[in-house]
């Protein structure tokens, strides 16, 4: 592909003719496809490709190797325990293709179509939208792994009622109840009366 270019002057005109720039360009727009393909092997196909098979691999040495050792009377708690695991190795697999494929979806799609060809109006106003989603998976994943954990559930349960009674014993007024010193007084009086009188009944006797 070659481009015209004519340089006009009052008496003379330059014309030229020249596929360099294009060249230089294709290199370029082929070099930055190779790069996002590479990178998107490397940040987003390879490490799903591993958290697969890892997670695989957990569940089943959970439930068939150690079911197969279990005696057919287990307790009900290592069936629900278990079950927890395979549904947070799911969700956890879930949320990272969730997150993660939009912006991988828009780097191949900006990268292989044509030049002529513009980005997409709504591509352009969620563009913003996509990377959030995908860098918040990172902030997701321990939402994730303590919201199916009975212990992380209730700490923050108990942690939340901690925060809330503080709040409010703060915001009310302090204040000296004056009925303890009024009972003490009281019985330390009937005290002394009711050794006075048996004082006074012994020494009439």
């Amino acid at each position: 592909m070659r481009d015209l270019q004519i340089v006009q002057w009052s008496d003379y005109s330059l014309k030229s003719c020249t596929d360099v720039v294009h060249m230089c360009t294709e290199a370029i727009r082929q070099a930055f496809r190779y790069y996002h393909i590479l990178l998107m092997l490397i940040l987003f196909f390879l490490p799903g490709v591993v958290m697969v098979l890892a997670y695989a691999v957990i569940v089943w040495k959970l439930w068939c190797v150690r079911g197969s050792s279990l005696s057919e009377n287990q307790p009900q708690q290592h069936l629900q325990a278990r079950r927890k695991v395979v549904v947070m190795t799911a969700v956890v697999l879930a949320a990272f293709f969730v997150c993660w494929s939009p912006l991988n979806a828009i780097m191949l799609y900006n990268h292989f179509k044509k030049e002529q060809q513009e980005m997409p109006k709504w591509i352009e106003a969620a563009l913003f939208w996509v990377y959030f989603l995908a860098y918040f998976n990172s902030a997701l994943n321990p939402l994730l792994y303590g919201g199916f954990s009975d212990n992380f559930r209730q700490g923050f349960r108990l942690f939340c009622r901690t925060l809330c009674r503080t709040s409010g014993r703060a915001e009310r007024p302090s204040y000296q109840a004056p009925a303890e010193h009024h009972t003490v007084t009281l019985r330390l009086s009937n005290t002394l009366q009711n050794s006075q009188h048996r004082r006074a009944s012994s020494a009439k006797t």
